[in-house]
């Protein structure tokens, strides 16, 4: 965002760095950085700036660069080894169910998640730049639709859950708010009796508190388990 609004070449460098940091620690941000790039046609504040095709191609040319050593390894092991360990046999699930839990992961419990349906459908009827809104809601929304394809293509057999979105997370929190600002705006006459992004601030702590002593008691449930397992079948 910062070189669409500076044209200043040292942020692509340093959004090389920080893609290649996300795929050499995990293969599940190869998303991210593929469907990421529908950000070239992302426009700050509106303004008919356009992105030259040099700027795309000096940001790929540095993660390719930065990441050739891994791809090199990987073209030199694989020897058609099969992409999946024959004991899962999960179901990916539905587009709809996909998007129902991750949405219950980062915005848990009905009412938030109600709250940030209706925000998202709400985004682009009433943005100022309708197209920056879709652009957001395309950074979200195609990385899913494009998981889901991609293991019914090649037959993947494995359970899908938002640690697989989670780069994705930022635009989400980020098309959130923005949607927010844009509804205070519309209905600025109510900005004085109601404070919508506080109320969804005070609503999203509320949410994610409420879920921290059972995360507690699994937590505590795990090691319990593991301690009896290890005591039963540990030889000494």
């Amino acid at each position: 965002m910062r070189h669409l609004k500076t044209s200043k070449k040292i942020f692509l460098i340093v959004t090389a760095l920080f893609y290649t940091l996300l795929f050499d620690a995990s293969y599940s941000s190869i998303p991210f950085i593929a469907l990421s790039q529908i950000l070239w046609l992302y426009r700050v504040d509106g303004g008919d700036k356009k992105t030259t095709f040099s700027s795309f191609l000096t940001l790929n040319s540095l993660i390719l660069i930065l990441c050739l050593q891994w791809i090199i390894f990987l073209g030199l092991n694989f020897k058609g080894q099969p992409m999946m360990d024959p004991h899962h046999t999960e179901d990916p699930g539905s587009p709809l169910s996909i998007i129902y839990w991750i949405l219950n992961d980062w915005v848990p419990h009905a009412p938030l998640m109600i709250v940030s349906v209706i925000l998202l459908i709400l985004f682009p009827i009433f943005s100022k730049y309708k197209k920056n809104a879709l652009i957001l809601l395309a950074v979200f929304i195609l990385p899913i639709g494009g998981l889901y394809l991609y293991c019914k293509l090649i037959d993947i057999t494995h359970f899908i859950t938002s640690r697989y979105f989670i780069n994705f997370l930022p635009f989400f929190l980020i098309t959130m708010f923005l949607s927010l600002e844009d509804l205070e705006v519309r209905f600025e006459r109510f900005k004085r009796y109601v404070r919508l992004k506080l109320l969804f601030v005070i609503l999203l702590i509320v949410s994610n508190l409420t879920i921290l002593p059972l995360y507690y008691i699994s937590q505590k449930q795990d090691f319990r388990g593991l301690v009896s397992y290890l005591k039963l079948n540990l030889k000494v």
